[in-house]
């Protein structure tokens, strides 16, 4: 994603801000304190303004590498009120830390060398040079206006306790003046500077303090989402009433919302075979504390079956979810509410880019008859824990243990640091899935040290990773033509002696090619044939044809550039379905003219099938499929002829 699209995505979250109470210690959702009845003072936050309070093993990993790092007497007073944590963009975990309502500084997490530093700012400078903490002091008088983004001798400071190692962050004090640097092998750079009078209050908050100050805002809060749900129903009636609950906080608020307009209403969770046992035993807890009906579907070994052929799923080849969450869960759903059935859900558009364009109801993709419902869409995580203590509702014990994400424990979209942290709270699952990276990522061309950073986690490596990579001097990786799906183009899409256009390529698969199964699926598209004598399958559709041969070889041609691009784009993904088929069975219950089964792959009848291509919308290899065709280059020809047709 680039800098625009990311732009784009934090300003449609809405404003970044919070305020906070001077007088009580606690973080405020609207402008007045409802315990003190005082203004709150502004506090910026940096997109997208998804702050979250610190809990119990979060505030001992800040209070342990501030000590380290800085020298934070273990006994200060600091982190004894409300800590709040506000996720910003780094290479990996980066968190803005605020203690009484001021952005004390960043807390992160290098995937290199496998540790957290504390980058102090100003106001953090400030507070814990009060406390004592090690420190470099001006040896004369300062400039404030003059050093800042600077760099100055070492032979300007005396030491105040031990002197930091290079490339570690210092504090700095001085007549009237706090100051953050980073220190380099003789000299310090000026990164933030202010005045030392700032303190911490001495405040003890707990959020139940600050659940007392926003009552109010949280019962309009609620209101609002009750009335939204309410609104769908009413739109709906006769619908059955369900919550998708993942046993995470998210989910749980959904739960609880779900509760107040309809008193039981089913619970579904998809377990994938990938979930902590703490989470399994909190769904199954609650379900049986609230009276609910639980519906849980389970994936089994789904997914260790399927990584030998499939290789390591990754954030940009998610196979993993079509597989042990998406395909369990459309048929649980299919068989226990055929007419059709609501499911509050608790996604929220500050989780990720591809959540900032939720709406308040949302027709599943993959289910005909679901219907989603989004009530906490535009709520903060501090909204939602908040929302969970006003409640007093019961929540995974996993938060407590700083896991911010609670789902599948080796899934490709968290970070380096929750792998790390998996080491510490379920040692026995590091060593497991660390074994499967080393002997999987070999397979595919990665160097242990290039998976031990995270570049597993991508197929197409982001620029982030790269830059991380090529700063410890990790190669980038060559994978290996048979260890993944790859297509080569050769020329690109180009005019054809005869008349229209053509493109020839070359698929390669990490399973051979099932040319037999392939030509079957090609009924989709058109009229197809396949001689086992000649090795060659072919496709016909009006002016479009393709030829297709065992050794992953095609040749399209058709009357248009873009045309033919689509065509190759349908080709390849049905060829990868006839050859990697995960036996999901989603496409199954996709096709509404019943034209398809699974056995070994998709098998097609083409007397029933009308070509809509609905199957093929759900599949994670239709869907890697699209993206390599989008990435393949394009000839010079190939670019004018579409050049040219755009201008006509």
């Amino acid at each position: 994603m680039n800098d625009t699209g990311r732009k784009g995505w934090h300003d449609r979250c809405g404003a970044e801000r919070i305020f906070w109470c001077d007088r009580c210690g606690v973080p405020l959702l609207g402008r007045r304190c409802g315990r003190c009845g005082a203004e709150g003072r502004y506090v910026a936050l940096s997109p997208p303004g998804d702050i979250r309070p610190a809990m119990r093993q979060g505030r001992a990993l800040l209070r342990a590498t501030m000590a380290r790092d800085l020298g934070l007497p273990l006994s200060s007073p600091m982190l004894s009120g409300i800590v709040l944590f506000n996720r910003i963009s780094g290479p990996d975990r980066a968190e803005q830390v605020f203690i009484d309502g001021r952005n004390i500084g960043t807390l992160s997490f290098d995937p290199a060398s496998r540790d957290y530093s504390f980058a102090p700012g100003a106001a953090g400078a400030s507070m814990l040079l009060a406390t004592g903490a090690r420190r470099l002091e001006f040896s004369g008088e300062v400039g404030r206006g003059h050093i800042k983004g600077k760099s100055l001798p070492l032979s300007a400071f005396k030491a105040v306790g031990d002197c930091p190692a290079p490339g570690k962050d210092v504090l700095l004090a001085g007549t009237g003046i706090a100051a953050a640097g980073r220190m380099q092998d003789a000299a310090v750079r000026i990164r933030d500077i202010g005045p030392d009078n700032i303190r911490f209050s001495g405040h003890k908050s707990t959020l139940d303090d600050a659940v007392e100050a926003n009552g109010e805002y949280l019962g309009r809060l609620e209101e609002r989402a009750l009335s939204e749900i309410g609104s769908v129903l009413s739109r709906r009636p006769g619908l059955p009433l369900t919550v998708s609950f993942s046993g995470g906080k998210d989910s749980l608020v959904a739960l609880e919302l779900a509760r107040r307009v309809r008193s039981r209403p089913d619970i579904l969770f998809s377990n994938t075979g990938l979930e902590f046992s703490e989470t399994v035993q909190h769904i199954r807890a609650v379900a049986l504390e609230k009276g609910s009906r639980l519906l849980e579907n389970a994936a089994g070994e789904a997914f260790w079956e399927n990584l030998p052929r499939l290789g390591l799923p990754a954030k940009d080849f998610r196979w993993c979810c079509k597989v042990c969450k998406l395909a369990p869960m459309t048929e649980l759903l299919t068989e226990n509410y055929p007419k059709g059935v609501l499911t509050v859900e608790g996604r929220r558009r500050r989780e990720s880019f591809a959540r900032q364009g939720i709406r308040l109801v949302e027709e599943s993709p993959f289910v005909p008859g679901q219907v989603n419902i989004e009530p906490i869409r535009e709520w903060t995580a501090l909204e939602v824990w908040l929302y969970i203590r006003w409640r007093r509702l019961r929540y995974n014990p996993l938060y407590d243990e700083d896991l911010e994400r609670i789902g599948c424990w080796l899934c490709p979209a968290t970070l380096e640091s929750e792998l790390e942290g998996l080491a510490r709270t379920h040692p026995e699952l590091h060593r497991k899935w660390m074994r499967t990276l080393l002997e999987e990522g070999r397979k595919q061309g990665l160097e242990d040290r290039a998976i031990l950073v995270g570049a597993w986690r991508w197929k197409a490596l982001p620029p982030k990773m790269k830059e991380l990579m090529a700063a410890a001097g990790i190669p980038l990786p060559v994978r290996p033509p048979e260890a993944q799906a790859s297509l080569d183009v050769a020329g690109g899409i180009s005019p054809c002696e005869t008349g229209g256009y053509t493109v020839d390529a070359m698929l390669r698969l990490p399973a051979p090619v099932s040319l037999s199964r392939t030509a079957n699926m090609l009924h989709m598209l058109g009229e197809a044939r396949y001689s086992e004598d000649m090795g060659v399958a072919i496709v016909r559709k009006g002016s479009m044809s393709a030829k297709l041969f065992e050794s992953g070889q095609m040749v399209i041609t058709g009357p248009r550039p873009q045309e033919v691009r689509t065509f190759l784009r349908n080709i390849v993904g049905l060829v990868m379905r006839a050859s990697m088929c995960t036996r999901c069975g989603i496409c199954v219950r996709s096709c509404p003219k019943k034209a398809l089964t699974v056995e070994e792959a998709p098998v097609l009848d083409p007397f029933k099938c009308s070509r809509c291509m609905k199957c093929g919308k759900a599949c994670v290899l239709v869907h890697y499929a699209d993206k390599m065709v989008e990435g393949m280059g394009k000839g010079t020809e190939g670019q004018q002829a579409e050049g040219q047709q755009a201008a006509n």
